[in-house]
């Protein structure tokens, strides 16, 4: 029993608390106005929920607070119509504050108009995707229609370039054949195409190559360049 006995002690003591703080501020209230404040502190003291103002009123049926502090800057309208969607009818408010504003219901249409195409708008939205997909279809069509006119003459350009690829193979074929011939000849021991030392043969090769032609195209632009000289002194012996 000792711990009920504490507990109801705890309480008393609390009691007795509380009454001497009543005592304590009735004491600094006369008037009547003096009363009503004391009211007002001594309920203050006896609510322990810590809700604000306006759940208190909600929680006991009672109306909101419709009025607005002078500091407030959010949009009223919107305010009320919290309200009246937060308490309904029992708010007290305007129903057709719910509705849009002249102003509210000029911007709704002012967007309808900029982001709600109309229906003629729609369908001439459809029939010009219809044209540019035949635009297009038909540009296709003409392309097709104009490389098909052309392809026997493409087909007879691959036929010729097919040709001239396997003539190609077969003369590089041929030359690598003589030029392995001159290597066995020249060394006195085969060797096969891939090696490095018939790779280094060919190239050294076709140097000689170049450097034979170049030659040649020196001594054709020397004779040339005599028979020119060899012109103009017969003509000037004449």
């Amino acid at each position: 029993m000792a711990a009920p006995m504490n507990i109801v002690g705890v309480f008393r003591g609390h009691s007795k608390k509380f009454l001497r703080i009543q005592i304590i501020i009735r004491q600094s209230f006369c008037t009547e106005a003096d009363e009503h404040e004391y009211e007002k502190k001594l309920a203050k003291i006896r609510d322990c929920s810590g809700l604000p103002d306006r759940l208190k009123r909600k929680v006991h049926g009672g109306s909101p607070d419709l009025s607005f502090a002078p500091t407030f800057k959010g949009d009223k309208r919107n305010r009320l119509r919290k309200m009246y969607a937060e308490y309904g009818a029992a708010s007290g408010i305007n129903p057709g504050i719910m509705y849009p504003s002249k102003a509210e219901l000029e911007d709704l249409l002012e967007i309808e108009e900029d982001w709600t195409p109309t229906f003629q708008q729609m369908k001439q939205a459809i029939e010009n995707e219809k044209a540019a997909e035949a635009e297009i279809a038909r540009l296709r069509d003409e392309k097709v229609e104009k490389a098909m006119g052309k392809m026997d003459e493409l087909i007879q350009q691959y036929n010729k370039k097919q040709k001239k690829l396997e003539e190609d193979i077969r003369l590089a074929e041929e030359n690598t054949t003589l030029l392995l011939q001159e290597f066995r000849d020249r060394y006195g021991f085969s060797v096969s195409a891939s090696s490095i030392k018939f790779r280094m043969f060919k190239n050294a090769k076709a140097d000689e190559i170049k450097e034979e032609k170049k030659q040649k195209k020196r001594q054709s632009k020397k004779d040339a360049s005599m028979q020119n000289l060899q012109a103009l002194l017969n003509e000037q012996k004449s």
